[in-house]
């Protein structure tokens, strides 16, 4: 074989080699989602607990800090998933519950927190959108394109949480 032929050959091999690599690691990150949620497959993007978020207390506005605690918890529900154990139908029901407790939230808090209210009702729909287009068999390319979305959910609410829990 000529030289520019095992040039591209050894080239081609590497791009495969890394491109399998990079599969296998975020096949093997999908292992750690039962221990430690979306964090084992997005640690750069998505913070695993919202313990950061003070729980609610008492507040004089009662229903904002009984919203925000359904909120954090259903929350955690959602980046808790093992998506390989319990598949994309468990993550859209959770997904649902969490959507119903946010839109209660802000509904409630908006007035007070418009912003961080905006930032959850987009990163929400756009959730929403990826879950929606989902197949039945999704494949890892498309699981792995949920994590941007979740990231997003996921800060938006902690920002939210923490904004109220300022209040409550």
């Amino acid at each position: 074989m000529p030289d520019d032929e095992r040039r591209i050959v050894s080239i081609t091999t590497r791009s495969h080699r890394l491109a399998l690599g990079v599969v296998g690691a975020v096949f093997g990150s999908f292992a750690l989602v039962g221990c430690s949620g979306l964090g084992g497959i997005v640690p750069d993007f998505v913070p695993t607990t919202t313990s950061a978020v003070p729980a609610p207390s008492a507040s004089a506005n009662p229903q904002v800090c009984a919203d925000a605690a359904a909120v954090k918890a259903s929350l955690e529900a959602i980046m808790t998933i093992d998506i390989l154990k319990d598949g994309t139908d468990a993550l859209s029901q959770r997904f649902e519950t969490f959507r119903s407790d946010a839109a209660a939230l802000v509904s409630s808090a908006q007035d007070e927190f418009k912003p961080e209210s905006a930032a959850v009702k987009s990163s929400i729909g756009e959730l929403e959108t990826a879950l929606a287009s989902l197949k039945d068999s999704p494949n890892a390319a498309e699981i792995v394109a949920l994590a941007p979305k979740l990231s997003a959910v996921n800060t938006s609410t902690l920002a939210l949480l923490a904004a109220v829990a300022a209040a409550c």
